[in-house]
């Protein structure tokens, strides 16, 4: 679905998406676009995404624009979204590495994550911080560049450690794919996550 036209932010600037329903089956996300100063500075607007807290959805979300159009940065665009009850972090190579040291740092705001061919060094990711959350890690057994496959080995050794001290909050899935290097198959990941909340 494509955005709502980029008018002023305001509360009337707001418009809805509609989340695919293999994800979450008649999920709406709200969210506000706009901006703020002149429309169609020279270079464009810088964007700022902004995600609200985890209290009351609602009002959190309406706190979000009251906020933002307070802030002294014209010119600027705005994304406000209701944040909705499944996110997800998942990413492929470098966005693997990403996705796992975000999941480590900011769980509390997911449902789970997945990256794929990626391995971060437990001192940037820290397993017992993704406790309640689901997490998909697929790397190939052959993909030692970067050391890969050892540094999802000590991920998985770690995660299966948690585990059997806390059986119900280490929910994982990490797995070195026989025969493969860095091209694995991808499109295992997302069907995996999806249902976990």
């Amino acid at each position: 679905q494509k955005l709502i036209g980029l008018g002023k932010l305001e509360q009337e600037n707001s418009g809805n998406w509609d989340l695919p329903a293999e994800l979450e089956p008649h999920a709406v996300m709200p969210y506000y676009w706009g901006c703020k100063g002149e429309p169609g500075p020279e270079g464009g607007y810088p964007l700022y995404l902004y995600m609200h807290g985890s209290g009351d959805k609602g009002q959190e979300w309406a706190t979000g624009i009251l906020l933002c159009q307070k802030f002294d940065d014209v010119p600027s665009a705005y994304f406000i979204p209701q944040i909705p009850d499944k996110v997800y972090f998942f990413g492929i190579s470098e966005g693997g590495y990403g996705s796992q040291r975000l999941a480590s740092y900011y769980a509390d705001y997911l449902a789970g994550a997945g990256p794929m061919a990626g391995g971060e060094p437990l001192k940037n990711a820290p397993v017992e911080n993704c406790r309640n959350i689901a997490f998909s890690f697929l790397t190939g057994a052959a993909d030692a560049g970067f050391y890969r496959n050892k540094l999802t080995t000590y991920t998985k050794n770690e995660f299966e450690r948690l585990k059997k001290l806390y059986p119900e909050d280490y929910i994982h899935r990490i797995e070195l794919i026989p025969g493969r290097g860095h091209a694995i198959d991808y499109t295992l990941t997302t069907p995996w996550l999806k249902q976990y909340t």
